[in-house]
């Protein structure tokens, strides 16, 4: 059996940014705004049910009076039943990220396994839950390594999805990203105590998700008028 959350799942690797060596030494992912479009699209289009997006570009340097980035391409993905999942960016601040600010997507923080908001994790009012996102076991350039950040919170977010999309097919219903998103923030770690703008719903709780759309029924919400 595969490992992971949700390890049978076929992935599909397409590169939406390139590597850029900074003068610090670090190497970072970069891509205009168009490239991550075109890589959605193609994503969608290739069958994928749940997208990944760890990355972002903050609102303050983005033009105030341009529509938010990807919006086209998440309408476009939202109208295929694609879920759309997103970090919710690493500056610490209360601001806006797209794509996580964009309706369409889940929004995932970042929380430490004990329940504390990270540091670093960007707080607004779109976000959805949090999920582990401090010295997550991972790959890296030269092997296996630790890493942090919203950027690997929403990985766990992603597998959750998948399973549920899965959950939800087996029972020939075909979960759309809406619903995704009303599985995971009601079932999730402190969803009772309602949403906060550093932590969403709480923290990412899977089987609690899984049973909550055992007792979902589908075929209800599709033909009451």
């Amino acid at each position: 059996m595969p490992r992971g959350i949700a390890g049978a799942s076929p992935i599909i690797p397409v590169r939406a940014l390139a590597a850029a060596l900074m003068g610090s030494g670090e190497l970072v992912g970069v891509g205009g705004l168009s490239d991550i479009d075109a890589a959605i699209k193609i994503a969608v289009d290739l069958g994928a049910k749940v997208i990944n997006m760890s990355f972002g570009t903050a609102g303050a340097d983005l033009d105030p009076d341009a529509p938010g980035p990807h919006s086209d391409v998440l309408r476009y993905a939202e109208a295929h039943r694609v879920i759309p999942v997103a970090a919710m960016g690493n500056s610490g601040l209360e601001e806006t990220y797209y794509p996580a600010a964009l309706p369409q997507t889940i929004a995932v923080g970042s929380m430490s396994l004990d329940g504390r908001v990270s540091e670093f994790s960007t707080s607004g009012p779109h976000i959805a839950l949090c999920a582990p996102g401090e010295d997550v076991f991972s790959a890296g350039l030269d092997g296996y390594r630790e890493s942090t950040g919203t950027s690997h919170a929403a990985p766990f977010v992603a597998g959750a999805a998948a399973l549920l999309a899965a959950r939800a097919l087996s029972r020939g219903h075909d979960l759309t990203g809406a619903e995704a998103k009303q599985l995971l923030t009601a079932s999730a770690e402190g969803a009772a105590r309602g949403h906060d703008h550093g932590a969403g719903s709480g923290m990412l709780d899977i089987p609690a998700a899984l049973s909550l759309l055992d007792q979902t029924d589908f075929h209800e919400r599709e033909t009451t008028p």
